[in-house]
């Protein structure tokens, strides 16, 4: 079940602020092991007693180091690439936003940072968005499990909450 929604907060969170769908509930994309690969060495290097990851060599030598920085040329790779196609898409738009920086077609988190404007390299866009990526869904997930754990004690709150979902599904 923790997989589950961990994949489902992954697929929302991805939706949201890349605009992309990695399918994330149906197949393990290599981008999706590639961030879970980072994830697990940024969880292990938490604990680790000693550095060794800074040294040159461990990167080529120690074979988990070399699968990681395989994972993160996945993914770095993976992130240039829809910064690149957000760019383009804000250059061939029309700058009259009905909203501040939102798009129709892309209104991703991503298009809004990068139609804003701010003076920010693509790799620095890059890294915050990697940040999000890998740390953004595990909250995510952390919160939806424990959301769900505590509305599992309250079936009164269980009921309103599906008395105004239910109302805002009417109008609809």
């Amino acid at each position: 079940m923790r997989a589950t929604r961990r994949r489902l907060c992954f697929g929302v969170l991805n939706l949201a602020v890349f605009n992309y769908d990695f399918d994330s509930l149906t197949h393990d994309d290599p981008v999706i092991q590639a961030v879970y690969t980072a994830l697990r060495e940024a969880e292990y290097r938490s604990t680790a007693p000693i550095a060794y990851w800074n040294l040159p060599p461990a990167r080529w030598l120690v074979p988990r180091q070399r699968r990681v920085q395989e994972a993160l040329k996945i993914v770095n790779a993976t992130l240039d690439s829809l910064i690149a196609k957000a760019k383009a898409l804000v250059d061939e738009e029309d700058k009259d936003w009905e909203e501040e920086f939102m798009s129709e077609r892309d209104p991703s988190i991503l298009h809004f940072l990068v139609a804003s404007g701010d003076d920010i390299t693509s790799k620095q866009l890059r890294d915050d968005l990697m940040t999000l990526l890998i740390a953004g869904h595990e909250t995510t997930a952390a919160v939806l499990t424990w959301t769900l754990h505590l509305l599992a004690d309250r079936p009164d709150v269980v009921d309103r909450i599906r008395q105004e979902v239910g109302g805002h599904a009417q109008k609809d």
